[in-house]
């Protein structure tokens, strides 16, 4: 297990001898389609085990549709840099699925049924998030805060703010959704709109920024 992650799953869910991983439900979002078969094994594999790991080949958004994604050149660094965001002005575009991620949260995970019976222990019932979206969580995070999701269904997330040029058009019929950031200020909006968030004194919901990739690399094959 990645060792920071695993540092928060353990806080989060309790520690290997507390849980059970058939308790937990997964999913992952990953719109790259040359990360697609790896996991589908992942899940196959995880699947034999008892362990619920659903893999959704889509990206995460603040709206329903398709973007334009680049494959960035990287794939030596598993292609971190696919995204929206042509880097080096010679990235391939591939045109990808996205769901709007606050939607997907409310129907899924909101009024979720719990099992009548688990095998580990636990106090509470969890639900945490890794986020590393390429610079989508310019979009996410606040549809998320201002839909009210976030407080209603995600109790931790961690994950990394890209310090990118952001530059959202605002809609053709309401005027709203536009975003244009540079990246030397991008990120110290967006840790300024988790302290906000913060603020809130009626949400239990905590955002922590950590990246962490060393899962695809620890060592440990898959069961």
């Amino acid at each position: 297990m990645a060792k920071r992650a695993g540092t928060i799953f353990d806080k989060q869910f309790g520690t290997s001898a507390m849980r059970n991983n058939s308790d937990i439900c997964s999913f992952g979002f990953e719109p790259n389609p040359a990360h697609a078969e790896r996991h589908s094994r992942l899940a196959a594999a995880y699947n034999r085990r008892g362990w619920r790991y659903h893999f959704v080949n889509a990206g995460v958004s603040d709206e329903e549709g398709n973007l334009t994604f680049y494959h960035n050149g990287d794939e030596g660094n598993e292609e971190w840099g696919f995204g929206d965001h042509n880097l080096k002005g010679t990235g391939v575009p591939v045109t990808i699925p996205t769901i709007r991620f606050s939607t997907w949260l409310r129907n899924e995970v909101l009024g979720r049924k719990l099992p009548e019976t688990v095998h580990g222990s636990y106090e509470l019932p969890r639900v945490v998030m890794k986020m590393d979206i390429e610079s989508a969580e310019y979009r996410v995070l606040p549809d998320l805060w201002f839909t009210g999701v976030m407080c209603e269904t995600i109790d931790f997330v961690f994950g990394e703010f890209h310090p990118w040029d952001i530059s959202y058009k605002d809609d053709a019929i309401t005027g709203r959704g536009g975003l244009i950031l540079s990246n030397q200020e991008a990120v110290g909006v967006l840790r300024a709109g988790v302290k906000l968030f913060h603020s809130f004194k009626d949400c239990s919901s905590d955002i922590i920024e950590l990246d962490d990739e060393s899962y695809l690399h620890d060592g440990v094959p898959l069961p």
